[in-house]
């Protein structure tokens, strides 16, 4: 199928940001399943795009043995980026300073494929992740390494203060922005407050850095105890 997201790049969007570099996956990286990434610019500034691709919600559903029409795999695409964009707000509203925050938002009507509306959410563009960070230097102290962890410590009690389960939480969705760590990625996190996309499932975030218990099928009932321990 013929996908807009992949599409963007040289284009100016509505919203006036300058599209210019795609950003392609690391090897080794996870995530990112549902979404194409890039570089923006407007007014100087540069920052962090990511386009949700409907390509990519269309073969998870096929590959699952759904039996979804488009108009429904759609409807999921659409949920899932609202759904991000109102968390993110509800973060930012409640001062959850560790947490990165949805800078701008839009979507874009790309002519000439199937599916031409392209939804999109805009960040502050980080230098890297802690992943990448700890891969390719052996010259961080143990102060540094203190500080990080500290920082998403107080990500994570924001985020619970607020309800919140990030569920997703790895080295990749740890950011770092002027040597300052703070948690991204927070689409597939659970909210206590707000209906989620992905209410209905047990574990929403990557099966490598799962629980242990829920690799045996087993489940907390209580709804705070189970999602803060992801």
């Amino acid at each position: 199928m013929e996908n807009a997201a992949h599409n963007l790049l040289n284009k100016t969007l509505s919203t006036g940001w300058n599209v210019i570099e795609l950003i392609k996956s690391q090897p080794g990286s996870t995530g990112s399943f549902f979404s194409v990434c890039y570089k923006v610019e407007k007014e100087g500034e540069i920052c962090f795009l990511k386009a949700f691709d409907f390509g990519s919600f269309f073969n998870v559903s096929r590959q699952s043995g759904e039996n979804k029409g488009i108009i429904d795999i759609m409807a999921d695409m659409i949920n899932a980026y609202k759904y991000e964009k109102d968390l993110s707000n509800l973060c930012k509203n409640n001062y959850a300073t560790k947490v990165a925050f949805v800078k701008d938002f839009g979507e874009e009507n790309v002519t000439g494929y199937t599916i031409p509306i392209v939804p999109y959410l805009i960040f502050d563009l980080a230098d890297g992740d802690v992943r990448n960070k700890l891969k390719f230097t052996d010259r961080l102290d143990t102060s540094w390494k203190l500080k990080s962890l500290h920082s998403i410590a107080v990500g994570l009690r924001q985020l619970h203060n607020i309800d919140v389960s990030h569920q997703d939480l790895k080295p990749s969705n740890i950011l770092v922005f002027n040597e300052e760590s703070k948690i991204g990625d927070i689409g597939r996190s659970l909210s206590l407050n707000m209906k989620s996309p992905y209410d209905e499932t047990p574990f929403n975030g990557d099966w490598n850095y799962a629980p242990p218990e829920s690799l045996y099928g087993y489940y907390i009932p209580e709804w705070k105890k189970r999602v803060f321990a992801t």
